[in-house]
């Protein structure tokens, strides 16, 4: 992996497959890999990484110009919809929190965690797609609500029967940075259960808040089952009874 594109804004990554991979399984295996390295990217770094980004965030034209005046005029969307995610720098804990959540991905058995990270993905999606033609603001924090809903259930920080709003309180007071977001968030997470969604005011910072919270959770979790394995210890995976050995 190296910084690649204008102000190193870009990842580009070299995938080098094994022989036996067959030509006929080539796009299922590439695709495969590309997406699962995509995810712990997203989840390790806590950052937005996708195959694309919007170009469309601020601005609905190329050029306006004051004909009067002779002089460019810029009209733009208050705040620019993109969110900062940092100095773009990955740092050595970020790199081995990818490395942890790529290995952690590859191993989960199917079944377990795949809604949680089918919401997951389809709220990065949103993320990606979402422009000042087509803003999905409301509909990647759902998704990521959703993600962080099921992620805890298949890890079992929540039993699936109680309702959710209890096991999201208590997970988000491990966050002081939430305190002021925690009860308007458990507003909305109610109308999300019952389907109001035409009542959940959400902008791009929620999304972004929210996705940091399912994050934080998977990376939580997947610590979890690293230290299972490397103690000899069997770790029970996700969506099965039966514990993996890691021998």
């Amino acid at each position: 992996m190296h910084a690649a594109g204008r102000e190193h804004r870009e990842l580009a990554v070299e995938i080098t497959l094994p022989k036996r991979v067959a030509l006929k399984d080539l796009w299922d295996v590439g695709m495969n890999f590309s997406t699962t390295l995509v995810l712990a990217l997203n989840i390790g770094a806590r950052g937005l990484f996708w195959w694309y980004v919007p170009q469309h965030v601020s601005r609905f034209y190329d050029e306006i110009r004051d004909l009067e005046q002779d002089a460019e005029v810029v009209a733009e969307r208050v705040p620019v919809l993109r969110l900062d995610w940092g100095n773009l720098v990955l740092s050595q804990t970020e790199l081995e929190h990818v490395v942890l959540c790529f290995g952690a991905l590859a191993r989960l058995r199917p079944g377990g965690t795949a809604p949680a990270l089918n919401h997951y993905r389809m709220a990065l999606s949103l993320l990606a797609k979402s422009d000042i033609f087509l803003p999905f603001e409301v509909n990647a924090f759902q998704q990521f609500y959703l993600a962080l809903r099921e992620a805890m259930r298949a890890f079992g920080g929540w039993d699936g029967v109680t309702p959710y709003a209890e096991a999201l309180d208590n997970y988000m007071r491990e966050y002081e940075t939430y305190a002021d977001d925690r009860e308007r968030y458990l507003g909305l997470a109610e109308r999300i259960e019952v389907g109001e969604m035409s009542d959940v005011s959400a902008n791009l910072e929620d999304a972004g808040k929210m996705k940091l919270l399912a994050d934080g959770y998977f990376i939580q979790q997947f610590g979890e089952m690293r230290r299972a394995w490397m103690s000899g210890k069997s770790a029970t995976m996700p969506g099965s009874t039966r514990p993996e050995s890691n021998t």
